[in-house]
């Protein structure tokens, strides 16, 4: 069984994918890779599709995929990397909101 597994690149066990990493520092001043930011956006949709995980807000699920894929969280002085951060922010929100509504337990209610 082993065989056909790795013929369609899956695994049996979904730890080994955990510990592959998804981003190497090689340019401190430029973007995320194009793959690293994809490895974000499907850790935050599956956040937000986990109906058992309660998220205060959108930052706590996206600093979650960064904790989780073990990438730095960009500062602001990082102009081109902040802007990326912003954008899987806005994923965040679109992604709680169409599996949890706009009634959700993640937004901030004052």
């Amino acid at each position: 069984m082993r065989a056909l597994f790795d013929i369609l690149g899956l695994t049996e066990n979904k730890k080994e994918d955990e510990h592959r990493a998804v981003f190497k520092e090689t340019d401190p001043d430029g973007p995320f890779p194009n793959d690293t930011v994809a490895a974000l956006k499907r850790e935050i949709n599956t956040g937000a599709k986990d109906l058992d995980k309660v998220w205060k807000d959108a930052i706590e699920l996206t600093d979650h995929s960064f904790i989780t894929l073990k990438v730095p969280k960009p500062r602001p002085s990082n102009e081109k990397r902040w802007k990326q951060y912003n954008d899987l922010l806005s994923i965040a929100v679109t992604d709680l909101y169409d599996s949890r509504g706009l009634n959700g337990t993640w937004r901030i209610k004052q």
